[in-house]
């Protein structure tokens, strides 16, 4: 018998240092791209290859808010807060958790790269926050049933 699944956009759970993120735009939620390969070929002259372990697990990963969400309020505070005291307080810990399945994302040091483009109009736009994160780990899971 075929299995049937299920995916619910608003069973992704989105924290920075344990505050809830929300207000996603419609469409694409978040990103998540890596720096790095996982593993890189080094080949000699004699044609012998070495599979090389790349260490890099860091990742950039964006944010895609409603103009409309009370979230960007957090991020723009978080941000200047980090401006204008010590570094440190401008560092979360970002984890995305898919409720509806397995997949799970955590950086225990994320920061935002740059401020979103602001731009007003006649509808809601998309603010894309976009954050650097180190200290990967990551699951890339399916639904269940």
């Amino acid at each position: 018998m075929a299995s049937q699944f299920f995916y619910d956009p608003s069973r992704i759970v989105v924290t920075g240092s344990g505050v809830p993120i929300s207000g996603f735009q419609d469409g694409e939620l978040i990103s998540i791209v890596y720096e790095a390969n996982l593993y890189d070929a080094y080949v000699g002259a004699d044609g012998d290859t070495t599979r090389v372990r790349v260490l890099n697990q860091n990742a950039k990963s964006t944010l895609k808010l409603a103009s409309s969400s009370r979230s960007n309020d957090v991020l723009s505070a978080i941000v200047n807060l980090g401006l204008t005291q010590s570094g440190a307080s401008y560092i979360v810990a970002l984890m995305f958790n898919d409720l509806q399945g397995t997949t799970l994302f955590y950086s225990a040091k994320a920061w935002v790269e740059k401020i979103p483009d602001t731009g007003f109009d006649k509808s809601v736009k998309a603010y894309e926050w976009p954050f650097y994160c180190t200290s990967v780990k990551h699951f890339v899971g399916g639904s269940i049933e």
